[in-house]
């Protein structure tokens, strides 16, 4: 099975089906071509058959190996990315891999987990939640995987304890939590900007100013155009001055 699933990985199930008749079809010829040279009958008529069979066999095969090749690129440029949050050119290009890989990745569910941490470093939370969705629950307890869940739940869990302590400065379990999230979350290589504005959130309700508007500044620089972090910059920026 676990062969099986090799070979037909990223492949849709037109192009399965296709595989699969065209292997059964080149059984059957060499059956008759062994019947043919028995009775020593022409082989000119199998000869069609044959390069149809082959034919086949070798697009989908191709086209497996295209997937393949596509989605260790991915996971190649998203490490990249990883090292060097803002370089533009480098987000650009992993957002056309993820275009090429994203429509085959459902057919390859071993596959998701690169394709969803792509898709959440490039600031795409929903669609890398969707993207785990697919990972199969053999694959569930992969480093990779828990690794992912674990940054997004950072997230959504700063996110959250830092409006608890924004609206109440005063509320010492929550500071105390969202300082022991906020310390767990510097140890991680956002390239994410939607991400680092979120930490930038924390560090600005815990006062520490100056972390927050180094992290915003990242964020801006990754995503200059994102309207929702300019005014959060804006925003820390008008608080911090005197």
């Amino acid at each position: 099975m676990t062969a099986t699933r090799g070979v037909t990985d990223g492949l849709y199930l037109g192009e399965v089906v296709l595989l699969v008749l065209g292997v059964v079809l080149f059984a059957v010829l060499i059956v008759a071509f062994v019947y043919q040279l028995r009775r020593q009958r022409s082989l000119k008529s199998l000869i069609a058959f044959f390069l149809v069979s082959i034919v086949m066999i070798v697009y989908p095969s191709i086209r497996s190996i295209q997937y393949k090749d596509g989605a260790i690129t991915l996971e190649k440029m998203t490490r990249e990315l990883n090292e060097n949050p803002t370089d533009v050119k480098l987000r650009e290009a992993l957002d056309e891999k993820i275009k090429d890989v994203a429509p085959r990745v459902a057919n390859s569910p071993k596959d998701a987990v690169k394709l969803a941490r792509a898709q959440f470093d490039l600031g795409r939370e929903d669609e890398a939640a969707r993207s785990l969705e697919r990972v199969p629950p053999s694959n569930a307890d992969l480093p990779e995987v828990r690794e992912l869940r674990t940054h997004i739940d950072q997230v959504d869990r700063l996110r959250s304890l830092a409006n608890k302590v924004e609206a109440n400065p005063g509320d010492q379990q929550s500071r105390g939590e969202l300082q022991r999230t906020l310390a767990a979350a510097d140890q991680v290589k956002w390239a994410n900007p939607n991400a680092l504005a979120v930490v930038s959130k924390a560090q600005s309700a815990l006062g520490e100013h100056t972390k927050a508007e180094a992290a915003i500044e990242k964020a801006i620089r990754i995503a200059p155009n994102n309207p929702k972090i300019r005014r959060q910059r804006d925003s820390l920026v008008r608080n911090a001055q005197p």
